[in-house]
């Protein structure tokens, strides 16, 4: 059986009281790859807003690996989904300081810099991309 990892019912979403997409509907399976393209305005960014929990849902449902993101923690769904924008602030950073980035969620209460197996996980994904 197919484990579906993200699933999107009857969606509309958009910002303050402007709908931007409106009955989305998808299924995603672990392990699948998937693009959304579109024309530039067509809503591609503000359906990763949505399902990374930038913004909220004016209606429908989104199920990440089986849990309604309203009720999964923002600390706990950013271990599990990260979005690079394809135009970065920050320039004059380098690809392992970018990577140490995605450690932040996984940082205990009052923990300011990498440990020694965050710097191991940076490393090991570094030699395997």
């Amino acid at each position: 059986m197919k484990e579906i990892i993200l699933k999107i019912k009857n969606l509309f979403c958009g910002y303050d009281s402007q709908i931007i997409l409106s009955d989305i509907n998808l299924t995603v399976e672990k392990g699948k790859l998937l693009g959304i393209i579109g024309p530039n305005g067509s809503g591609k960014t503000t359906l990763l807003r949505v399902i990374t929990g930038v913004i909220k849902a004016k209606k429908g449902n989104i199920f990440f690996e089986d849990k309604d993101i309203n009720q999964i923690g923002i600390k706990e769904l950013a271990k599990k989904i990260a979005v690079v924008p394809q135009t970065l602030a920050i320039n004059s950073m380098t690809v392992e300081e970018f990577l140490f980035l995605g450690r932040i969620p996984h940082y205990k209460r009052f923990q300011f810099f990498e440990t020694k197996k965050d710097q191991e996980i940076v490393q090991k994904a570094l030699k395997l991309t």
